[in-house]
């Protein structure tokens, strides 16, 4: 199966209720972008992926193929509340020397939401292609490689269990911020889920007539108030789970991080991470600075604090009142 190294699966097709997948060769490309979309778009620029002629092959062949490459197990899995530091926790991972850092890839998305769509085959195992879709990201390009951490989309939070079937053991990092900083953000440049209708409401478990009436600001405390929820029904389940702020900053995630999953941190990559950490998650040439901006109360996010405050308690051990104030 030689022939199949550094080809990975890119694109999810669903065509009169069959399905196929394009591959693409991504050769010695790092995994160091943003967002993995972002490596598929360079990826994309080198002549043995300009033909006309695009590989494909049917989607029930990932099984097979992904077992006959070297691969190595998710190490974590980080899911997130959105524009609270995971983008640069995932890159700085990267920076290790035996890790893989896969920041939201589309041909996960496209599994894990392919049961939404209405052409998708009814025999379609979204568990058996996602398993097999991980096993062919995570394939040994070096053979230096030892850690696998996946970054998911932030609505992934509600499919938690179907990764949990399929890694019984293996972590899950929660990492989230306070919703009116949240918020702000979005302010700027909206993210899928902070548009209504974007993401299929179904996701979020929201009927399509309250969605298409909600404005922009308001919608997104009641999807960050669903993402709160489910992180709290997860941490009183699942004995593998930490708790992670962004107001505790990049090194200290990295560091709750590295403890949790067994990463060894040398003096050599903690100065890369203190170097890459000074600079903007998006933005990698661009010296990070961060406005302090008042806190926001107004009404529509009165409900989302509560759960937030709820998860502090959980993550800090301690009782405190209401930072909704």
């Amino acid at each position: 199966m030689s022939f199949i190294k550094s080809w990975y699966p890119a694109r999810l097709r669903i065509c009169q209720n069959e399905l196929s997948c394009d591959w693409i060769q991504l050769e010695d490309t790092p995994f160091t972008d943003p967002f993995f979309d972002e490596t598929l778009a360079k990826a994309r620029s080198k002549s043995i992926n300009s033909s006309r002629f695009r590989p494909a092959s049917t989607v029930d062949l990932l099984a097979d193929w992904s077992m006959e490459l070297p691969n190595i197990q998710p190490t974590a899995f980080i899911f997130h509340v959105s524009r609270c530091g995971s983008t640069l926790l995932s890159q700085l991972l990267g920076l290790h020397p035996h890790c893989i850092s896969l920041a939201e890839v589309p041909f996960f998305d496209d599994i894990i939401r392919s049961p939404f769509k209405t052409e998708t085959p009814p025999n379609f195992s979204v568990s058996e292609t996602l398993a097999a879709a991980i096993r062919l990201y995570g394939q040994k390009r070096t053979g230096h490689e030892q850690h696998l951490f996946i970054k998911l989309d932030s609505w992934h939070i509600f499919f938690w269990r179907q990764f949990r079937v399929l890694y019984p053991e293996v972590p899950l990092i929660l990492l989230y911020r306070r919703p009116d900083e949240v918020v702000r953000s979005h302010r700027k440049l909206r993210g899928m889920h902070a548009v209504p209708g974007v993401i299929e409401p179904a996701v979020f478990g929201f009927h399509p007539d309250e969605v298409y009436s909600a404005d922009l600001d308001g919608y997104l405390a009641r999807v960050l108030e669903r993402y709160f929820e489910m992180y709290l029904d997860i941490v009183s389940e699942d004995r593998l789970t930490t708790l992670l702020n962004y107001a505790d900053g990049p090194k200290a995630l990295l560091h709750s991080v590295a403890s949790n999953c067994g990463l060894p941190l040398d003096n050599s990559y903690l100065a890369n991470v203190s170097k890459r950490a000074a600079f903007h998650s998006k933005h990698p040439t661009r010296i990070f600075s961060e406005k302090k901006e008042a806190r926001e109360t107004s009404p529509y996010l009165a409900t989302v604090f509560r759960v937030y405050d709820r998860l502090e308690q959980l993550r800090l051990g301690t009782k405190k009142g209401s930072q909704y104030s």
